[in-house]
Order: C-alpha cells, then sequence, then structure tokens
C-alpha cells in the first residue's frame, strides 16, 4: 500500500504545482475587470481625458437661429452650418452636409418622421448638435420603408453627435436602429427615450452619457460601441442620472471598455447584461 502511495504522490504534488500559478493568473485576471477610478471628482476627470465636453457639445443659444419650415427643406434640399430652430411636425428627412462646419438644431415641441429613410441624415459636419428646449417634448422616427438601406436609423450620422438641453426626445428606430453614429455621441441633461428594432444607440467611436434619464428598448443590443484597438475609441462613460436599458441581446456591447459612475443603472436581456471588449468598471450602488 505505501509503495502505491510513493508511486502516485509525485503525480499529484506536480499537478498542484502546475494549478496554483494558473488559479492565481485567473485570480489577478478577475481582479482587472474592475480596476479603481483614479483618485478625482467622482471619476468625471477621466471621462473628460476620452471625451472632453466642448462648449459647441453644450451650447444651447439660440438667438441667431433660422426657424426651419418644410417650404425651406424642399427649396434648399441640405442644411449646411447654422444654427436651425425646429417647430411642429416635418414629413421629410432632415439632410445634414456641413462639411468641416457645425450644425447646431434647436427642438421645440418638433416631430420629424418620414415615409422613406431616416429622419435625420448627417452626411458630413464637424458635429451636430441638438438641443431640446426646456419643458418640450419631441421626436424623431423613420419608417420600416427604406429605398437607401445603407443609412438604417431614425438618427444616422457619419459625424459626431452632441445632444443637450433639458426637454425630453423621443427617437423610434423602425428600421434598424434609433440613432447610429460612425464617431462620439454626447449627451448632457435632459430625458432621451430610444426604440428600436435592432440597436438604440450605436456610436462607433464611443460615447458619453450623462442624461438625467435614459430609457432604451431594443430587440438586438441596447448601447453598442465598435471594435477599436486605438487609446480612447470605442469607450462606453455613463455618469449621472436614471439609466434603463432592455434588450433582446446584450444590453451594453462595448468594443473597448465601459465605465459607470454617479448614476443609477437597470440592465435587463435576454442573452447578456454586458459584453465588454477591454475593462469594465462598474461603480459600487450603480447596479
Amino acid at each position: 500500500m505505501m509503495d502505491q502511495i510513493r508511486k502516485i504522490l509525485p503525480f499529484f504534488l506536480g499537478l498542484l504545482l502546475l494549478t496554483v500559478p494558473v488559479m492565481y493568473a485567473l485570480g489577478q485576471q478577475k481582479s482587472a475587470e474592475t480596476p479603481a477610478l483614479p483618485e478625482t471628482d467622482q471619476g468625471i476627470m477621466l471621462f473628460e481625458a476620452y471625451y472632453e465636453p466642448t462648449e459647441e457639445d453644450t451650447d444651447t443659444d439660440e438667438s441667431d437661429a433660422v426657424l426651419l419650415t418644410e417650404e425651406m427643406l424642399e427649396e434648399e434640399g441640405e442644411l449646411s452650418e447654422g444654427t436651425y430652430l425646429l417647430k411642429g411636425t416635418y414629413h421629410k428627412t432632415i439632410v445634414i452636409d456641413a462639411h468641416d462646419k457645425i450644425t447646431h438644431l434647436i427642438l421645440d415641441q418638433a416631430d420629424i418622421r418620414t415615409n422613406d429613410g431616416p429622419g435625420l441624415f448627417v452626411r458630413s459636419a464637424a458635429k451636430v448638435v441638438i438641443t431640446v428646449k426646456e419643458g418640450t417634448e419631441n421626436a424623431i422616427s423613420d419608417c420600416a420603408y427604406y429605398s437607401d438601406k445603407t443609412i438604417p436609423a431614425a438618427i444616422f450620422s457619419y459625424a459626431d453627435l452632441s445632444l443637450n438641453g433639458t426637454g425630453s426626445l423621443t427617437v423610434t428606430g423602425f428600421m434598424k436602429d434609433a440613432i447610429y453614429t460612425g464617431g462620439v455621441f454626447k449627451a448632457f441633461d435632459g430625458t432621451l427615450r430610444l426604440k428600436a428594432k435592432r440597436n438604440a444607440l450605436h456610436a462607433d467611436d464611443g460615447m458619453l452619457l450623462r442624461l438625467s434619464s435614459l430609457s432604451a428598448e431594443a430587440e438586438r443590443d441596447g448601447l453598442k460601441t465598435g471594435v477599436h484597438r486605438r487609446t480612447g475609441k470605442g469607450v462606453i462613460f455613463i455618469a449621472g442620472g436614471e439609466n434603463k436599458i432592455i434588450a433582446g441581446n446584450t444590453a451594453i456591447l462595448s468594443g473597448k471598455d465601459l465605465y459607470v459612475t454617479t448614476c443609477r443603472l437597470s440592465l435587463n436581456a435576454v442573452v447578456s447584461d454586458t459584453e465588454i471588449a477591454g475593462v469594465k468598471y462598474i461603480e459600487e450602488g450603480c447596479l
């Protein structure tokens, strides 16, 4: 009996020596998933290091705004740089082609809906800023029919998008996405409601959300960013407010990192609450 024990003892000792480093490495990997934020004002400086808000992002000035009418849309076809005030109902896609300039849209009880394509299409711009005026309810939606299926979102943009103001905006994507941008999406204050056939909010280069209230419902993914190997691209930051995400697939899908702080976050997804390619940090008490 003792001879048998002596024969198998080296095997178990070797197995133990191999197991310990593996368990240590797994422990290190797990601890790396939830790193501490820098000792700053509740992590806000970290957000600004990636997507620092500019004066344009939070600009709500409408003193130079031009009232946009459907007649103007028919005559001009596209909007260039400048500030435009939108009131009432629009039945035509609002197209922005501002090249390297900034376009500012101010929504004052505006309802944009179309029979073909997106409600808002940004072909080119340095940035498009959308302001929802205080005390107003606004809506942007597409339809299920698209003659050009390459731009399938109620708000489709090739440029950065910024949303500000303390009013309310509901965006509905009947074709696929509610909001898609190939750049960065930033949102400050106000209430944003998203409903989508595919993804609620897809910002390829990343997003910064500091809303008072966010509600996102999607048949596929709730919040989504693209896959990036470049530092600072594809990161999702959620800081402040009440945030509720319901998704048929994944609630938050980040091609890089996810940081959540100083907010309330509710996730309800069929497949997974989060799928994060890089660092995942959710401050205690947010979920």
